[in-house]
This record gives C-alpha cells, structure tokens and sequence, in this order.
C-alpha cells in the first residue's frame, strides 16, 4: 500500500466522506460564524455560543446517532442525553439562572433603590390580581384568567396564542422572538427565552415516539 493509498483511506474513513448532505457544512460554517460574532466580537455570547454550539455538534457527520444515544439501559449515553437529564433533574436551570444573578449588574438598583419598588410591584401584581378576582367572585383558574375559559378561540388570548404558535411551527417557523423596547428589561427576554426553552422543548411525543421539537427563543432589543 503506497501513501496516496493510505491518504485515500484516511480520507474515506472520516466522517466529512461519509457524509453527502451539503446541508451539514452549510449550517456548520454559520455556526462558525456565530462563534465569532459572541466571541471575537462579543455580540450577545449567552444567546449565541450556545446557539453556535449546539449548530456544531448536531451537524458534524455522523456524530446525530453519537449524540442522542440513550443512556436510560446503562450504557454510555450521548452528550444530548445527559444535557436533558439534567435539565428533566431541574439541575441545569438552577444553575442558570444563578449565572444570570451573578452578572447582573445592580449598580442602577444601589444608585436609585426606589426603582426596587418596580421589581416588587411586578411581583406583587400577580398576587394582588389574582386575590382580587377572587374578592369579585370569580374562582378557582378564572381568577387567574377568566378569558381562559373561553372555547371560542377569538375571545381567548392564550388559546389564539397556543393555536398561532402551533401554526408557526407547522410551517416551519420555528423561532419565537422577544422585543422589549426598554434597556431595562433586556434581562426579560433572557429570563423569557430559558423559561420558553425548557418549558416546550420535547424529546418525546404522547406516544413515547423521539421528536426532539421545540422553538428556539430568541431576544431582540428595539426602540419606539
């Protein structure tokens, strides 16, 4: 066996041979792309390393099966796997919103503790909504949302939410956008797009059948 012999098999061997799908390199230079962009430019790196990551390893050749290989039987599981265990384990979100916490910069707060009353009053809202539709009569889930029991789906907020989402999706619209138009609440649409995230990401079906479908949430900072 000669050495062109030998580079022909090494090069058949590996997994950009193996694979044919153009696809694969096309989404992998765009990762590569969003990889310099949170990193060499600093543009939103929580939002687009894990976006560009996660773009990497799904696209490699050959590396799908690798990646999402059930570890549930006691054998070596896949990185996949154990990223959504420990998200079903609620280990990973802790985590997260800890990291939020920890680079949240509270100087604005120490310079003017009065807009803490802005945080609280969210909080607060809910509460006071809630009870007070009680006081009015309204009980149980129609204290919360009397519009939710609404069958016809123009009166129902949620319903022509659930139902537009469902739509998008259907059609391949898969990324769902947050637009605060205030500096102060860019830490919104982070909050929003961890909790939309783990709350419709699916690995499975109701029929136990491997999906892995979801939207990808995503922030955007605008102004009026």
């Amino acid at each position: 066996m000669n050495f062109l012999e030998i580079l022909q098999n090494l090069w058949e061997s590996t997994g950009i041979y193996a694979s044919t799908d153009w696809r694969n390199y096309v989404i992998i230079a765009v990762s590569l792309v969003l990889f310099y962009l949170a990193i060499g430019r600093g543009y939103e790196p929580l939002l687009l390393l894990p976006i560009a990551f996660g773009m990497l390893i799904v696209n490699i050749p050959g590396g799908y099966e690798i990646l999402y290989a059930d570890g549930s039987d006691g054998t070596a599981g896949g990185l996949l796997y154990y990223l959504y265990m420990g998200v079903d384990k609620v280990i990973f979100p802790p985590l997260i919103f800890l990291g939020i916490g920890a680079m949240t910069d509270f100087g604005p707060l120490i310079a003017n503790p009065r807009s803490l009353l802005l945080g609280a009053a969210a909080q607060l809202g809910i509460f006071v909504t809630f009870f007070g539709a009680v006081f009015l009569g309204f009980k149980g889930a129609a204290a919360a949302a009397k519009s939710a029991e609404e069958c016809d789906v123009k009166k129902n907020p949620a319903l022509m939410t659930a139902f537009l989402q469902v739509e998008a999706m259907k059609k391949g619209k898969n990324i769902s956008v947050l637009m605060p138009y205030a500096d102060s609440l860019k830490y919104m649409a982070d909050f929003y797009c961890q909790l939309w995230a783990e709350s419709l990401g699916k690995a499975v079906d109701l029929n136990g059948k491997t999906v892995h479908v979801g939207q990808t949430p995503a922030k955007a900072l605008g102004v009026t």
